[in-house]
């Protein structure tokens, strides 16, 4: 049975309570809250200002280490590269200004930059897989026996865009799997200027081979190369300058978004390992000083992070200046790993006094860096 009077008392104190609450916070503890909130107001108002000026000054500090990098980078880099040929090889999702800055600057190093590529995704589609195979099937450049798909393409790849000998111009004579051209060999003909497909237009031309843009073409254009060329730009797995010729040296501007997946690693990286086998030195930039993308991915690899060099800061003025720097130090025999993420050797390489470059099968190697040649001994074509 029920006991209405203690259901009476108790709805009684749960009123009075109700009562007492609104009363309190109404009266004497209302003030109390509402200045503690102002206190709190005011102290959050006070840190915004702080965090805003403190926003303020490291704007100011970026502005001027930019200003003060464009301003001492002609002279860090003046001469470094003097009689190079140097090609430029942008892998899809590369930042257009990078490629742009990372141009002038190997201009402005003295080097010549022969041409600029731009390697499709389809080059790394799992879907074009069969295409590539059948590509490279047809085209007349010798591959290693028992390599996969991407390192077979990014052989064929090094064999137009690059070489290790003197010659600007490689041997045009087929090449077998028993048969590799001499260093210096030319062929005996060649033919006119490469064609460009339609609803793109060659850039104007001097005599001198010399485009509208700066870029120095070679006078005597290599028809095994052009040949690849032609076939990798029909099947729309790149774009390539016009006037593209031989480079003793290249840099591959790395994707600015990380995270293309396995496929797109494993086809960069076999690229970037096969231009640095077949050319004097490669520099693979990327920037934000990202720890993920094809620049933490290519540092994790023992095998090619012993022979290829890195840049992770070049979007920035200071960053191209040290793949300036990276590729003298890979062209005289060393490796390095550069920009501002952690297990690094530093922001740049020491600066090297400019010896005469190390010939095919010699080495200079600087303290504590792994030397390139011998890594790179079996050579594909």
């Amino acid at each position: 049975m029920i006991d209405f009077r203690v259901v009476l008392a108790s709805l009684a104190s749960i009123f009075f309570a109700l009562a007492v609450g609104v009363t309190l916070g109404a009266g004497p503890l209302r003030g109390d809250a509402d200045e503690h909130l102002r206190a709190e107001l005011r102290q959050m108002g006070a840190e915004q200002v702080t965090l805003r000026r403190q926003v303020e000054r490291l704007e100011r500090m970026a502005r001027y280490h930019q200003a003060f990098a464009s301003a001492v980078a002609p002279s860090l880099v003046k001469e470094r590269l003097s009689g190079q040929r140097v090609v430029v090889v942008a892998l899809p999702g590369a930042d257009d200004a990078t490629v742009t800055n990372v141009r002038g600057m190997l201009a402005a190093a003295g080097g010549t930059v022969t041409g600029t590529v731009r390697v499709s995704e389809r080059w790394a589609d799992p879907a074009q897989r069969q295409f590539l195979d059948e590509l490279i099937k047809r085209l007349p450049a010798r591959v290693a026996d028992g390599a996969s798909t991407y390192e077979r393409a990014g052989s064929l790849a090094a064999r137009a865009l690059v070489t290790r000998s003197e010659d600007s111009s490689p041997t045009d004579e087929p090449r077998d799997s028993e048969q590799t051209p001499e260093p210096g060999q030319t062929p005996e003909e060649t033919p006119g200027p490469e064609q460009v497909p339609d609803g793109e237009q060659a850039p104007a031309t001097d005599s001198a081979g010399t485009d509208s843009a700066g870029t120095e073409g070679s006078s005597r254009p290599d028809k095994t190369a052009a040949m690849i060329i032609g076939a990798l730009r029909e099947g729309r797995l790149l774009q390539a300058d016009a006037t593209l010729s031989p480079a003793d040296l290249a840099v591959v501007v790395a994707p600015a978004r990380p995270g293309q997946g396995n496929e797109a690693t494993e086809a960069w990286l076999a690229l970037a390992r096969a231009l640095d086998q077949n050319s004097r030195g490669v520099v693979v930039a990327g920037g934000g000083a990202s720890t993920r993308g094809l620049v933490a991915d290519l540092r994790a690899n023992a095998q090619v992070s012993a022979e290829v060099s890195t840049v992770d800061v070049a979007d920035l003025t200071s960053g191209q200046v040290a793949v300036v720097w990276a590729l003298v130090e890979q062209q005289h025999g060393g490796v390095g790993h550069y920009g501002a993420v952690e297990h690094t050797h530093g922001a740049a390489p020491k600066e090297t006094p400019g010896p005469e470059p190390r010939e095919s099968g010699t080495e200079e190697v600087g303290p504590g860096q792994a030397g390139r040649d011998q890594s790179s001994s079996e050579q594909t074509g």
